[in-house]
């Protein structure tokens, strides 16, 4: 029998073996001690371990065996030694009976050791405990729920009809009992997937053995997870497949997956035994940013099923991945929950999962990009690297406590992928040379600007690409570094340690760097910094948040620095927007409305292009964006304008005068070229234009 020492020794050995890391098991424990489920049902939940890892690896350490067995050779007077109602909750059954008062009992969960004790009290006999698996185990208690099975002990008393008290503690899991949690740490009780509505909520189930199986909901789905829109290749959704696939082998740093999913069953209305509450603290995974494959392959046979939650997750990063989403959002409501793709710079609504799984979901999310599972307060940043569909990304993902739960937003990144060419952006003719060589100068500062999502660090990046050469060197500080330049010296801003845009920028010029690129100009320290490497010989890039390109001058100005020493150092500055592209598989032309014409001008435009919606495009006649620029270059009369602190529409004016194109003369312009259509041009541009 397990005694606390030996329990704790226990979960020594499963940080040894590899399957858990002491947070993790610390996690659990305080997550229980919050919920009271039982503990290998929370290392599941959470996606720490697997009960099969369990069983193989963890079953001798329990005090048990794992064996083989035949549910149809267990006598019948045997199996109905335990009454049914206690097989059920703690996913027990009687196989053996070695004397009178001795049985052996079989289990799918080791971890049900830890109440071994207190259950051979309830039925009045010495228990030893084997572990089988969960199909032979449901076998034996189906046949024990036979109508013609009793469900009662022959030799214990039988249990009155008056309300007594709780049967005496389990020996708890290993924990150093505490305090409860003060008003402030409560948090809401998490509705375990696979309770029926009538089912009491796992604080009310005995914290240290698995919760007993209800039957499969309506339609066959385990545990109630009807979640009909992630059916992708090599993902089956959760509410389909009745064996999920293999659980893919995991990365370097990668947490252990949870547990497969057991069949759902109701909680009897015994009161388990209490067990003091524990005192939270922060849970983080050993690996920052671990590296995971959430997509198994389209082949791989079943068995090792994985846990639903787990399941879901996949689906929902392999289906952003396979409809090119840039961002994923998961955003908590009152009575439901919402899971929206961003697809070429449009939010799409997807068939979101019920309510009832926000919290595992949120938790899995968070555990696998090493964020505190029990930090719900404050927001937090991580990141992670996965391979889904045989491609690597890296993903950013924040939590923001919002009203009804935490909001998660993923950014996805591919790693590995080609960057764009300047040929590639969408630049016109024109202006493609003009930015070439604005960029072949040997100093000064120049500004790429635009809202966020603009793709202003894409036309950064690529343009480093046409500057990197074995003769120079290049230094980047950026927040974060979203792609890795080979040859290019990148370095990520950490505020929480005193490393700013503006501290970064202050140390790479003693680098001694030819070419320079601040990932933004926030404030009038970083700009001054950015001004003095532009007027010390260097070539610095930068963006700042303006409308247009005009506006990024008056914007320096307005930060504090010198007129003068705006109109020297600056030598250009793009504006830039991304609008959606016709897909070139449903694309068809059309005659030209008279407000589109009147929109367009001279010459007239007869026909445009637009897209009739196909599998390719979701329906919706885009696929993939393109730029749209507005390249100002300062001349001697613009910088005259700008050291006499004029006005950014004086500025602008006169660069159209010497040939600026503006944002939308330049969407215009890829409207009479077929790639996109009046509707996209007129959401991206100002008015006024």
């Amino acid at each position: 029998m397990l005694t606390l020492s030996q329990a704790e020794a226990v979960l020594q050995r499963v940080v040894e073996l590899g399957i858990a890391t002491p947070v993790q098991i610390e996690g659990a424990k305080q997550e229980q001690a919050k919920t009271r489920e039982p503990f290998g049902a929370i290392l599941a939940r959470l996606g720490i371990v697997r009960s099969s890892e369990i069983s193989k690896r963890l079953a001798p350490q329990l005090g048990c065996l794992a064996q083989a067995i035949d549910p149809a050779s267990v006598s019948p007077a045997v199996l109905r030694r335990l009454p049914l109602e206690i097989c059920r909750t703690h996913r027990v059954a009687a196989i053996q009976e070695d004397e009178p008062g001795r049985l052996v009992v079989a289990t799918d969960d080791p971890f049900t050791a830890f109440a071994l004790e207190w259950l051979g009290r309830q039925c009045q006999a010495t228990l030893e405990m084997v572990v089988v698996g969960e199909q032979e185990l449901t076998a034996l208690l189906t046949r024990l729920s036979q109508p013609d099975a009793p469900t009662t002990v022959p030799s214990p008393p039988p249990r009155p009809s008056q309300p007594q008290p709780a049967p005496p503690p389990a020996p708890p899991p290993p924990s150093a009992p505490a305090a409860p949690p003060s008003p402030a740490q409560k948090t809401p009780v998490i509705t375990i997937p696979g309770l029926t509505p009538q089912a009491k909520p796992a604080s009310q189930t005995s914290p240290s053995v698995p919760a007993p199986p209800r039957p499969p909901q309506s339609g066959g789905q385990p545990g109630g997870l009807v979640v009909p829109k992630f059916t992708l290749p090599g993902v089956p959704p959760a509410a389909s497949a009745p064996k999920p696939p293999v659980q893919p082998e995991r990365g370097v740093g990668q947490p252990p997956m949870a547990a497969p999913p057991t069949p759902a069953r109701p909680i009897p209305p015994t009161p388990p035994p209490p067990r003091p509450n524990a005192q939270p603290a922060p849970v983080r995974p050993a690996s920052p940013t671990p590296a995971i494959a959430p997509t198994p392959s389209a082949g791989a046979a079943p068995g090792g099923a994985e846990e639903p939650i787990i399941q879901l997750v996949d689906s929902i990063l392999s289906e952003a991945v396979r409809l090119r989403a840039s961002d994923i959002h998961v955003e908590p409501s009152a009575n439901s929950m919402r899971v929206r793709y961003r697809i070429d710079g449009v939010l799409h609504d997807v068939n979101s999962p019920p309510k009832a799984l926000q919290g595992p979901i949120t938790s899995r999310l968070k555990i696998m990009a090493g964020l505190n599972i029990a930090e719900k307060r404050l927001p937090q940043d991580g990141r992670l690297q996965l391979t889904v569909a045989d491609k690597p990304l890296d993903v950013r993902i924040s939590s923001l406590p919002a009203l009804h739960g935490e909001s998660i937003v993923m950014r996805l990144l591919t790693r590995g992928q080609s960057m764009p060419t300047l040929n590639e952006l969408g630049f016109s003719l024109e202006d493609q040379q003009r930015w070439t060589q604005l960029i072949a100068r040997p100093y000064g500062m120049i500004l790429v600007t635009g809202p966020t999502g603009s793709g202003k660090t894409t036309t950064l990046y690529a343009t480093l690409a046409v500057l990197n050469r074995p003769d120079r060197k290049l230094i980047t500080v950026e927040d974060p570094v979203e792609y890795q330049l080979a040859g290019v010296n990148q370095v990520h801003v950490k505020v929480a340690v005193g490393l700013t845009f503006a501290a970064g920028l202050r140390a790479m010029l003693r680098q001694a760097p030819d070419v320079i690129m601040v990932g933004e100009i926030r404030d009038q320290e970083t700009a001054q910094i950015a001004i003095q490497a532009a007027l010390t010989g260097h070539l610095v890039f930068s963006t700042l948040h303006t409308n247009d390109a005009p506006s990024a001058v008056t914007r320096l100005t307005d930060m504090g620095i010198a007129p003068f020493l705006v109109a020297s150092t600056i030598q250009g500055v793009v504006a830039q927007r991304l609008i959606r592209q016709v897909c070139a598989s449903c694309q068809a032309r059309r005659p030209a409305t008279p407000e589109e014409q009147a929109f367009l001008g001279e010459p007239v435009l007869a026909e445009v292009v637009e897209g009739r919606g196909c599998e390719e495009c979701r329906q919706s006649g885009y696929q993939g964006r393109i730029g749209i620029y507005e390249l100002l270059l300062l001349s001697d009369a613009v910088r005259q304008l700008v050291v006499v602190k004029s006005q950014a529409s004086a500025l602008k004016q006169r660069a159209v005068q010497e040939g600026m194109r503006t944002l939308r003369q330049d969407g215009q312009l890829k409207i009479r070229q077929g790639l996109t259509t009046v509707t996209e041009v007129l959401k991206a541009t100002p008015e006024g234009e």
